[in-house]
């Protein structure tokens, strides 16, 4: 899939959910829950379930017959960011926004990040991904304070969220409004890459703003971060001759996306009463050791580009 087919699938099915509400209409519970499983499930778990395969065939980081000892490892980390959670969950907390915004960054500026000087795209990716993060606290702080159980809301309330978010967010979106600009004029940054980077960023994040807090990040992780990276991870398997064909890479995402997709449902089944917190503890406890993998993924790509 090329950007252009790429464009044209996440513009056309964020459309499709943006729609419903210049009519009028109000998303029910039963909608949310249909989104985030079938989007999350269907790509936002799966980018992740092919990271031993990435160490091996593409990083070069293991010989294909330590993948056991490899998930073994990528077990433990996931396992000390649980105690983490568990005995700090405040630190667990700001750790998996920060990470979470330098992982999305990375990803969505990914053609400007590669493009230009690293301290400058690099500057660009953050400044973007802490704009992401921080919507979703800011524009949806109702939502959020239902969304926090007790224990932790004496922790950290919601409203100091709220505060928090509210200025990492003008603060980073000015700054990357500047960034950008010093690109096109110091550094010829392409207007394409600019132009693409844009108007992608502006529908994202506007369904970031508009659509019911779920919903929005639902749709923001599945469609405009999971399934660049699905594809990014196709590609780079597909340069070392490990995948055949799309029916090959499907089947190779197949156990561990089934496995951590039962678990999710597990834990949203028995949480119940802020179900979609500890969902979302769970998420961010997959997603720390595989935003660490995609960030050297990343860097050899870039660097395999530059030779």
């Amino acid at each position: 899939m090329n950007y252009l087919a790429l464009r044209t699938v996440q513009f056309s099915i964020t459309g499709c959910f943006l729609l419903p509400l210049i009519m009028g209409w109000t998303y029910p519970v039963w909608f949310t829950v249909v989104v985030l499983a079938v989007l999350v499930g269907l790509f936002g778990i799966s980018h992740g379930a092919i990271d031993h395969i990435l160490a091996s065939d593409v990083l070069g980081w293991i010989k294909p017959s330590q993948q056991f000892r490899f998930m073994g490892q990528y077990l433990a980390v996931m396992l000390l960011y649980g105690f983490l959670w568990l005995f700090a969950p405040v630190l667990g907390f700001w750790l998996f926004l920060l990470y979470s915004a330098w992982h999305f960054g990375q990803s969505d500026a990914l053609l400007i990040w590669n493009v230009l000087p690293k301290a400058l795209g690099t500057s660009i990716a953050i400044s973007w991904g802490l704009v992401v993060i921080s919507s979703i606290p800011l524009f949806h702080s109702a939502e959020l304070a239902e969304v926090l159980p007790s224990w932790f809301v004496v922790k950290l309330s919601s409203s100091t969220i709220v505060f928090i978010a509210h200025r990492i967010f003008f603060l980073s979106l000015g700054f990357l409004v500047t960034c950008v600009l010093s690109a096109l004029a110091f550094y010829h940054l392409q207007i394409r890459i600019v132009l693409d980077f844009t108007m992608t960023s502006l529908v994202s994040l506007y369904a970031l703003v508009v659509l019911p807090m779920w919903v929005g990040f639902g749709l923001y992780f599945s469609i405009f971060h999971a399934l660049p990276s699905l594809i990014n991870e196709y590609k780079a398997l597909q340069s070392n001759e490990r995948v055949e064909s799309t029916k090959h890479f499907v089947k190779m995402l197949a156990p561990f996306t089934l496995v951590a997709y039962i678990g999710l449902v597990a834990i949203v089944l028995y949480a119940q009463s802020h179900s979609y917190f500890y969902a979302l503890i769970a998420i961010s406890i997959l997603a720390f050791p595989h935003s660490v993998l995609m960030h050297f993924l990343y860097v050899k790509l870039r660097l395999t580009a530059d030779a």
